[in-house]
């Protein structure tokens, strides 16, 4: 996987060969935390996150999975920092529809991905057994999130859209709208 300042001026790139005026966000001067990737005429602000916490191997497919399921909690609690830092960033963003992408070279299905969004289920020991609490750590229900309009989950190969069910309502971007201005074959996560 390229590095996020390389991904970043891909993105930059691909997105003005079809709508001119993306720029490199943390290039404007002003005291104020910026985006990676905004748009001012089409009123568009992308944040790139990476996956700091998993890393692929270079083994077979059985230690791949051990190392994916092994790092889930990590995986969940990093992502709920990383919705943290981009919700605080678009706050400075008034009115701009906003997308999260969080890259990574996780390979795992749909269900994986949305799990992991939408927090881990904990476990209490009861008498010797382990008993699921309901009570989730959650990332998307929450407050800290309702300036992100959609994520988009990326292992490199694939895209996927996942629309933040907490999001206000002028921070809202479609599926198709985003399949229009970028062209990577977003697929919903759905």
């Amino acid at each position: 996987m390229n590095s996020e300042s390389e991904y970043k001026q891909y993105l930059i790139d691909l997105l003005n060969n079809r709508i001119l005026g993306w720029i490199d966000g943390d290039t404007e001067s002003n005291d104020l935390k910026t985006v990676d990737i905004v748009n001012h005429t089409l009123k568009i602000a992308i944040e790139i996150k990476d996956d700091k916490i998993y890393k692929a191997l270079v083994v077979g497919p059985e230690q791949r999975f051990a190392e994916q399921v092994n790092n889930l909690e990590q995986k969940s609690s990093q992502f709920k920092k990383d919705a943290r830092d981009a919700n605080q960033k678009f706050r400075n963003y008034a009115s701009y529809k906003t997308v999260l992408i969080l890259r990574t070279e996780i390979v795992a299905r749909p269900q994986t991905i949305e799990y992991i969004m939408g927090g881990l289920y904990r476990f209490v020991k009861i008498g010797g057994e382990l008993v699921r609490t309901y009570n989730k750590d959650p990332h998307l229900s929450t407050s800290s999130t309702t300036e992100i309009g959609a994520y988009i989950f990326t292992d490199t190969n694939h895209y996927y859209f996942y629309e933040n069910p907490n999001r206000n309502v002028d921070r809202i971007i479609t599926l198709d709208e985003l399949n229009t201005i970028i062209h990577l074959d977003i697929k919903n996560l759905y």
